[in-house]
């Protein structure tokens, strides 16, 4: 990834990581200049850590107990490591879900957290079937004190979201705020379809994409 400003200055700092196998790879997340953590949500521990290219330590876990072949599809999401908290934050799409793993000097990640739906859909032969009617947390981002997720508020918004498809008006208005122990503090109604967010875990400040009657970026302070 690189920012705005240093793709116009042409400063681009990025690292080319060698003799890693990115097959089935969705996401990553940069740990340090040596490590990063690979997200492949195929894989039955669907996390790898990576250090210096070469050394690969496995960790994780599927979100559900029974064993499928289609996790590729159902447990797409995303994952962003907090430096200071040295967490890394895992959501999901498709249904209701977090894991939170923390660093551990030996194993390199544990699962400190999880929550969420555990029996999200049916299971047919070896895949998990979901409805499509409702979906978990369609984007995320982490700031200092929270973990800010894209989600509808189902109470009050009972949307069939595979009615949804590319109609933006139709995206969800609120931003769910969780705490690092993974626990609902705040519901905030963003007032405008909300595309896309962003953070820096520096701050309490959120970046979001939203659509009103065109496209806007704007800045919240949580």
């Amino acid at each position: 990834m690189l920012s705005i400003k240093s793709a116009i200055s042409d400063q681009h700092e990025f690292e080319v990581l060698r003799n890693v196998n990115n097959h089935g790879v969705t996401r990553v997340a940069i740990i340090d200049t040596n490590k990063n953590v690979f997200f492949r949500p195929g894989n039955n521990e669907s996390f790898t850590l990576i250090e210096n290219g070469l050394k690969e330590v496995s960790f994780g876990s599927q979100p559900i107990n029974s064993k499928i072949n289609n996790g590729y599809a159902v447990f797409q999401g995303d994952i962003f490591f907090h430096p200071k908290k040295e967490l890394l934050v895992y959501t999901v799409i498709g249904f209701p879900y977090m894991a939170i793993f923390r660093i551990d000097p030996n194993s390199g990640f544990v699962l400190q957290t999880e929550v969420g739906e555990q029996n999200p859909g049916k299971i047919e032969g070896e895949k998990l079937v979901l409805d499509g009617k409702r979906l978990g947390i369609r984007s995320s981002a982490l700031t200092m004190d929270y973990i800010v997720c894209i989600q509808r508020d189902y109470s009050i918004d009972n949307t069939d979201e595979s009615t949804v498809g590319r109609d933006f008006s139709m995206l969800p208005k609120t931003v769910f705020l969780y705490d690092y122990d993974g626990k609902l503090k705040r519901i905030i109604d963003l007032g405008y379809p909300v595309i896309r967010i962003a953070a820096n875990p520096a701050s309490n400040e959120l970046y979001a994409v939203i659509l009103n009657e065109e496209f806007q970026i704007v800045k919240y302070s949580l």
